[in-house]
C-alpha cells in the first residue's frame, strides 16, 4: 500500500480515537513524499526521495486543551501520543472559552477541485532528466552557472475525531528556484505549480542566466536617489522583511519602523494600505 493513500490516513486516524477511552480527543495525520534534486556549480548534484508521516493529537479534558505530536504510526505510537496529549489536557488550566471538538456539520463543504497528479508524486525520470539537461543548457548559453532546487511533492491529510469528524484530502505541487551566476552578476528564477509537468525548467533557467549576464560586470554608482524596476520576487523579498521588521505595530511603538513618526503620510502607491488592528 502506498503511503500516500487516504484510507490508511483515515484507518490511523479512527485507531487514535479508539485509544481515547471515551476522552474526547481529534487525530490530523499528514502523509507525504517529496521528490528533491539539487543544483550547483551548473551540475546536477544529487536526487533524494523523502517519505514522511506524521500524527498530531489533540485532547480536551474538562476546559484544559493538550497536544502531541508523532512520527511513529505504530500501534503503541499511536497509543503513546494518545496518552500524552490527554495526560497534557489534564494537566493544563481551564480555558474560559471551553473548546469543543467540531461534528461533521461544523465542517462546512468542500471548495474547489483536488488537485492531484500522480507523475508529480512517482515521476518520468527520463523526461525530468531531458528537462533538468535543458535548465543547464539554457544557463551556460547566456555563460552562467546554474545552482538551485527542484521539490515535487504529494501529501495526503486526514483529520478524524471523536465526535464524528472523518474527513482526508489529497494534493500535489511542484516547486522550483534556481540561482545563476555569472561573473559579478547574479539571477533568480522560480515557480510554484499544482503539477511538475507545468514548469518549464529551461525557461525559469534562461530567465535567471539572463539576469545574471546583464549584471555580470556592475558598476560603481555615486550616492544619490535612483529610479530601480524590481521584478516580482525582489518585491516579496522586500514585503516579506518589511512585514516582520517594520509593518506591525510593537515595531512601531518601539520606533523601530520607518513609518514612526508618520501616521496618515502616503509612503508607497494609492493600492496599498497598511494597518495593524492589534489583538482583539
Amino acid at each position: 500500500m502506498s503511503v500516500l493513500n487516504e484510507s490508511r490516513a483515515l484507518a490511523i486516524g479512527e485507531a487514535v480515537c479508539k485509544k481515547a477511552g471515551g476522552v474526547p480527543v481529534q487525530a490530523t495525520v499528514l502523509l507525504g513524499r517529496n521528490r528533491l534534486t539539487r543544483l550547483g556549480g551548473g551540475v546536477v548534484l544529487h536526487h533524494a526521495e523523502v517519505e514522511d508521516a506524521k500524527v498530531i493529537v489533540r485532547a480536551l479534558v474538562e476546559g484544559g486543551e493538550g497536544v502531541a505530536f508523532s512520527n511513529d504510526l505504530s500501534d503503541a505510537g499511536l497509543e503513546q501520543a494518545c496518552r500524552q496529549a490527554i495526560e497534557t489536557a489534564r494537566l493544563s488550566p481551564s480555558l474560559s472559552s471551553r473548546p469543543a471538538l467540531p461534528g461533521p456539520d461544523d465542517a462546512g463543504e468542500l471548495l474547489g477541485e483536488e488537485i492531484w497528479d500522480p507523475a508529480t508524486v512517482e515521476g518520468d525520470a527520463e523526461q525530468e532528466e531531458a528537462q533538468l539537461s535543458g535548465a543547464l543548457e539554457a544557463a551556460r548559453a547566456k555563460n552562467a552557472a546554474l545552482a538551485g532546487i527542484l521539490c515535487r511533492r504529494g501529501g495526503v491529510r486526514a483529520i478524524v475525531n471523536s465526535n464524528g469528524l472523518s474527513r482526508s484530502g489529497r494534493s500535489t505541487s511542484a516547486y522550483v528556484r534556481f540561482i545563476a551566476s555569472c561573473g559579478e552578476g547574479s539571477g533568480h528564477g522560480g515557480a510554484l505549480v499544482n503539477r511538475s509537468s507545468d514548469l518549464d525548467l529551461p525557461g525559469l533557467a534562461a530567465q535567471a542566466a539572463s539576469v545574471a549576464y546583464a549584471a555580470r560586470n556592475p558598476k560603481s554608482l555615486p550616492a544619490g536617489r535612483y529610479d530601480v524596476v524590481l521584478e516580482p520576487e525582489a518585491v516579496i523579498e522586500l514585503l516579506e522583511w518589511f512585514s516582520g521588521i517594520a509593518f506591525g505595530a510593537r515595531a512601531w511603538e518601539e520606533g523601530r519602523s520607518f513609518l514612526k513618526g508618520r501616521r496618515g503620510e502616503r509612503v508607497t502607491g494609492s493600492k496599498v494600505t497598511m494597518y495593524d488592528p492589534g489583538p482583539e
